[in-house]
């Protein structure tokens, strides 16, 4: 849902993508920047609350832009667009790691690391053809920052809320199966429709 604004939001961030290429910024350098931020916002948690949030964010915000200057600049490659996708991973685990642990949230919220890692699994593993949750990479990080935030001013909502959180990622899971059972059931009718005759 949020991917597909991902166009009302680029040409806001074109005059900043024109001057990250005219500095000689690679996207991987983007990428690798917004790992780097993202893992140092991940250990802020245990030592500087405000200043995980702030390093989280453009960590976040900085990995919508690396594909931008890709594409704007026709720089786009596989060897970029696979090192992007591993380095989006290991921040989005290591962030909803480190706050589970730094917000002492139990039950199904220790799971919701995995959790949102296993969406973007069943999304590649199931084919080709893309498949769009309501709970979608966007989605789950901007949630998770609200859930960062509220946190900060709640302290006694970390359960709750990585509860409904896992939840959410169990729910977009589900509908990523049900969606491609429905697929591969109907490719699995046609192919057999085709071999009898």
């Amino acid at each position: 849902m949020l991917a597909k604004q991902k166009k009302l939001f680029s040409p806001a961030l074109k005059p900043l993508v024109v001057f990250l290429a005219s500095m000689g910024v690679k996207p991987n350098h983007l990428t690798l920047t917004g790992l780097f931020l993202g893992l140092l916002g991940a250990t802020a948690f245990f030592w500087n609350y405000p200043v995980a949030l702030a390093l989280v964010l453009l960590a976040f915000l900085i990995d919508g832009i690396d594909g931008q200057l890709a594409r704007e600049f026709k720089t786009a490659s596989r060897f970029g667009a696979y090192f992007d996708a591993v380095c989006d991973k290991v921040v989005e685990v290591a962030v909803i790691s480190a706050f589970v642990i730094h917000s002492g949230a139990q039950n199904l919220g220790i799971f919701a690391p995995s959790l949102s890692v296993l969406i973007s699994y069943f999304k590649y593993r199931g084919g080709k053809s893309e498949v769009h949750t309501f709970f979608d990479r966007a989605e789950r990080l901007t949630f998770f920052f609200f859930v960062a935030v509220a946190y900060y001013f709640l302290p006694g909502t970390a359960n709750s809320l990585m509860l409904f959180f896992s939840l959410l990622c169990l729910v977009a899971l589900a509908q990523i199966f049900f969606n491609r059972f429905k697929e591969l059931k109907k490719k699995s009718f046609i192919e057999m429709v085709k071999s009898k005759f």
